[in-house]
């Protein structure tokens, strides 16, 4: 009898400790810091590719995907060059064009995301770009007209892949013909990402999933 229940207590230790293996599997597995990423861009003939509605550049190791067919992506040429940043100028007219994910509804562009590289001259964080860029848009207004905050500089992301974004509107649309912009930057190498998302007032709401949906889809490939 005594062997017997030492046996069968051994066999429910056992099963104990598979169990609370596969606990702390799944909560790790669900927390913020485990996340699947490719290791590299995937194999491809040429510098970039749309694998799967996923834009992939392998000169400057970045991935960012379509939120829907619903929009169209048209790529810039002359991508194997970056003209350095100018300090006399906002950071986001240093940018350098990739690619344009575009919105229209019967001939109407509704929404235009702007994605685009920066080379900087001195190391940054994507938290002073963001800040620099918040205070340049103020600066842009007229003094009788007042920008709109919506969202300050906050952060996102994990450590990998940590960004800092932005969320304005211009007073009218005297100062951009889609007023509201959701803007995102990453770093890397010296190299500033930007996400530029810019919208007609009346249909964020519309598109702010789609937004979100695309900022987050950004990967840097180290």
């Amino acid at each position: 009898m005594s062997s017997i229940f030492k046996g069968n207590l051994v066999h429910i230790l056992f099963l104990a400790a598979i169990l609370g293996v596969i606990l702390m599997m799944m909560v790790f597995m669900k927390s913020d810091f485990f996340r699947f990423k490719p290791s590299s861009v995937p194999d491809f003939d040429g510098s970039v590719a749309v694998i799967k509605n996923r834009y992939f550049n392998n000169l400057y190791h970045f991935g960012i995907a379509l939120p829907s067919t619903d929009w169209e992506l048209s790529q810039s040429d002359g991508i194997d060059s970056l003209k350095a940043q100018d300090k006399a100028l906002p950071l986001l007219d240093n940018m350098n064009m990739m690619l344009k994910m575009i919105r229209r509804d019967l001939g109407d562009t509704l929404a235009i995301i702007k994605v685009g590289i920066i080379d900087l001259i001195d190391p940054r964080t994507p938290k002073s770009l963001a800040d620099q860029s918040l205070n340049e848009l103020k600066q842009s207004v007229a003094p009788n007209d007042t920008l709109y905050i919506v969202a300050g500089t906050t952060l996102t992301g994990t450590a990998s892949n940590q960004g800092a974004l932005h969320v304005i509107e211009f007073p009218g649309e005297k100062y951009s013909k889609y007023p509201l912009w959701v803007t995102m930057f990453f770093i890397y190498n010296k190299l500033a990402y930007v996400v530029n998302c810019q919208v007609k007032s009346e249909y964020y709401g519309f598109f702010k999933t789609d937004f979100e949906q695309v900022l987050k889809s950004f990967r840097l490939y180290k």
